[in-house]
């Protein structure tokens, strides 16, 4: 969320987003997916600047740290993966197909996927999204938190 500090209130336009500068993290390149690129962006390791010194960047987060996107850096489209509110699995599937010289099922896509990364659990995201399990641990949000287990 982006806030102005002059009026302390959230703003809600996308004016200031060229404005912004996010460090990120690369994990890998897909072998075999020309342009595709996994990148991390880890709360406390990572830094983001914005340019306008009367705006500030706050982050709602609780029990994970971790963001992580794919681009695909030939059409400058990005692909949610870990941490946001929404998950761009299935679109990036259709566009992974959509690349390919020929078309494979989407499991089998998946299954490639987790072989390059442990940091993304590819095959519970497919699965929850299929099932329509979208209260899969694979699924949550950032700024959903665990419950706390307090002993007595």
């Amino acid at each position: 969320m982006i806030k102005d500090t002059v009026t302390k209130r959230f703003v809600n336009d996308f004016k200031y987003l060229d404005s912004i500068e996010i460090e990120l993290d690369t994990i890998v390149e897909i072998p075999g997916v020309l342009n595709f690129i996994l990148y991390k962006f880890q709360l406390g390791k990572n830094k983001i600047k914005i340019k306008s010194s009367n705006k500030e960047i706050l982050f709602n987060c609780s029990f994970c740290e971790t963001y992580i996107i794919t681009v695909d850096s030939e059409n400058n489209n990005s692909y949610r993966l870990k941490g946001f509110n929404g998950n761009d699995l299935l679109f990036l599937l259709k566009e992974i197909n959509k690349n390919s010289y020929k078309e494979r099922h989407y499991s089998k896509i998946v299954k490639e996927l987790q072989s390059f990364t442990d940091k993304v659990d590819f095959i519970c995201i497919y699965e929850s999204l299929i099932k329509g399990k979208l209260d899969s641990e694979c699924l949550k949000p950032c700024k959903e938190a665990k419950p706390l287990h307090l002993s007595r």
